[in-house]
């Protein structure tokens, strides 16, 4: 931005008190270290609902969104404010229905692996597979993800033996668990 300006207007939208940032608050942070007094900005009447999907768009073109980050903005999107249905948004963001509620998906799991997966300690497909498992045997398996090299294949067939009945303790070969 020193060496060629700012190519990019940021994105603004009239709000009470002035303007709110829609899309550009790194631009925005960088001029501003630059003790830039004026930045170019492109001024919009934009919705609640507008400004979300414009700030979503552009976060997940950049991916600086986690897993679970992403989750909880789909999550907002459409329970908490009610905007559409999975299939709305996933139009809007350009991604599958299915990737939509699987992202969904990973908020019901236990508050230890949504922080494993945010820290990408544990991988997405992998935390999904845990979902319908019971959520004392989540932690454990997590932890057996965590630690070795179980694949997402291995972990169908582990979630298919817990559901046939067997115990972790003969799944992992270990003893001493509750």
């Amino acid at each position: 931005i020193r060496q060629h300006g700012l190519i990019q207007p940021i994105t603004v939208r009239p709000v009470d008190s002035g303007f709110e940032i829609v899309a550009g608050h790194r631009r925005y942070q960088a001029c501003k270290l630059l003790r830039w007094r004026v930045i170019p900005a492109l001024i919009r009447a934009l919705s609640d609902k507008d400004a979300f999907e414009i700030q979503l768009i552009e976060n997940m073109h950049r991916m600086t969104m986690d897993p679970i980050e992403e989750a909880e903005a789909f999550k907002a999107y459409i329970l908490d404010y009610g905007w559409g249905g999975v299939s709305q948004l996933a139009r809007i963001i350009s991604k599958s229905e299915q990737y939509v509620s699987s992202r969904i998906q990973l908020l019901r799991l236990p508050k230890e692996i949504i922080e494993e997966v945010a820290q990408k300690k544990l991988k997405p497909s992998h935390a999904l597979e845990l979902v319908n498992i019971e959520q004392d045997k989540q932690k454990l398996i997590a932890e057996e993800i965590i630690n070795g090299d179980v694949s997402v294949h291995n972990l169908r067939e582990i979630r298919r033996k817990i559901k046939n009945g067997s115990r972790i303790e003969q799944i992992f070969g270990f003893n001493g668990m509750e």
